[in-house]
């Protein structure tokens, strides 16, 4: 069975140690989980981008102030974008040439729309 999520939560009811090797698999499992996506929409890149401490304040403190972080929470956050370098299936230029990804696109006016698998 499989289910669409947005977030994963492990909670303790009490401190507990997470060592090196406990936060290597957690990124593994969360790579395995973003390749498994990109597998499934090739025009779409994925990655664990944040890992360590959860920050607190990061849209809240200014320019010049220390960002915070949860100490007792370890956290991945995964991002998700554009695979620049899918190809168009109406013009066949690199998705990152198109004019939502970039001004003066080589697109041109193109609408980008996703070329299928390679055969």
């Amino acid at each position: 069975m499989t289910q669409l999520i947005t977030e994963l939560a492990i909670r303790f009811d009490v401190g507990v140690e997470i060592t090196d090797q406990d936060q290597r698999e957690l990124h593994d499992i969360a790579s395995r989980i973003c390749k498994r996506y990109e597998d499934a929409n090739p025009e779409r890149s994925m990655w664990p981008a944040g890992v360590g401490h959860q920050p607190t304040n990061i849209w809240t403190c200014g320019d010049d102030e220390p960002l915070q972080f949860e100490e007792h929470c370890f956290s991945i956050s995964c991002s998700e974008r554009e695979n620049y370098d899918w190809p168009c299936g109406i013009c066949a230029k690199k998705q990152g040439d198109h004019g939502h990804c970039i001004t003066n696109a080589p697109a041109g006016t193109c609408d980008y729309t996703p070329a299928g698998p390679p055969a």
